[in-house]
């Protein structure tokens, strides 16, 4: 087991970012713990259709204690939500969104392990094609957290 040390996502740990997708820009939030860091954490909002975006209470709540052990937590907005360009596409163009930032997340921080975690349709879209992680965490509708072992795929 590793030693944790907790501590609370400041601020100024936020950076927000534009990067490239496969339809156009994706906007980012990455809190980075910094040279302690062990892993990556991908956490996805809830269906943008009934206004989820990464600033929903239940995401950002659920990057927090990521962060606190040591996790950089980033927070995508899907296509068609916030700054992120291109059009909703009912959970098929939203995981190669996904897809995109776990690459961009494994070039900048390096051969970490990478956790997925979404509330409702964030969730639903980290299920269908995740890059190669520990676990999977979701939030379904009845907020009962689970857990199963992520498939292995494409990369």
């Amino acid at each position: 087991m590793f030693p944790t040390e907790v501590r609370p996502m400041h601020p100024s740990t936020l950076e927000r970012l534009l990067i490239d997708g496969p339809a156009g820009k994706i906007e980012i939030d990455i809190n980075d713990p910094g040279s302690s860091r062990r892993g990556i954490a991908l956490i996805a909002h809830p269906d943008p259709v009934q206004g989820g975006t990464k600033d929903n209470k239940v995401v950002t709540t659920l990057a927090k204690p990521f962060f606190s052990l040591g996790y950089v937590a980033i927070r995508p907005n899907f296509r068609g939500v916030g700054a992120s360009e291109g059009v909703h596409d009912s959970g098929h163009g939203e995981t190669d969104d996904l897809l995109a930032v776990a690459g961009y997340a494994k070039r900048r921080f390096g051969e970490l392990p990478v956790l997925l975690a979404g509330f409702s349709f964030g969730g639903f879209v980290q299920t269908n094609a995740p890059p190669p992680c520990v676990w999977c965490w979701w939030v379904p509708r009845s907020t009962a957290f689970r857990r199963k072992r992520c498939p292995e795929t494409r990369w």
